[in-house]
């Protein structure tokens, strides 16, 4: 009876395997799913949460330092009188209710205009701190392709005419 597992020295080199180089698609399917998982990876960073954004509004709020720092001048007063000018007429011209409603919609809308002006300044901060932040890698592409370019282009001497006066005349 024969020895199913016949000792190593029984081997001959005949049964030595070779081993063949990996498929290009097998590679390129592997780099295509890197490149996937990491552009999805990109695309999770929260950098507001890395740059510690407070969010809300947190420019409303009104220390009592600022407030104490705060000079009042002459174009305040004329402000001012300005805004009582404009409520007295309108009490004169129109009835109680009607010069009410029309100072407390004016009120609303100068209110949701500056919430809204503050509201598109912060998402401007959040949009230019997200293009610094990942405008640095784009920065380092442009720059080693532009080195790319003047390696493989050569560089082209400026044209130039000139003529002096004597010569034109």
């Amino acid at each position: 009876m024969t020895d199913a597992n016949p000792p190593i020295d029984d081997y001959d080199d005949d049964y030595e395997l070779e081993l063949e180089p990996i498929d290009p698609e097998i590679l390129a399917a592997e780099r295509q799913r890197g490149n996937q998982r990491t552009e999805a990876a990109v695309g999770r960073i929260d950098v507001d949460e890395l740059y510690g954004d407070a969010g809300g509004y947190s420019d409303l709020s009104v220390s009592l330092s600022e407030l104490k720092q705060f000079r009042f001048a002459t174009r305040h007063l004329l402000i001012l009188t300005a805004l009582l000018a404009i409520v007295l007429a309108l009490f004169t011209l129109l009835s109680w209710l009607a010069a009410t409603s029309v100072i407390v919609l004016a009120i609303l809308v100068g209110g949701w205009t500056w919430a809204s002006r503050l509201e598109r300044r912060q998402q401007a901060a959040r949009a230019s701190r997200r293009s610094e932040f990942f405008g640095k890698g784009d920065a380092i592409d442009r720059a080693a392709d532009a080195a790319l370019a003047e390696t493989i282009a050569p560089a082209r001497s400026e044209f130039k005419i000139a003529f002096s006066m004597k010569e034109l005349m």
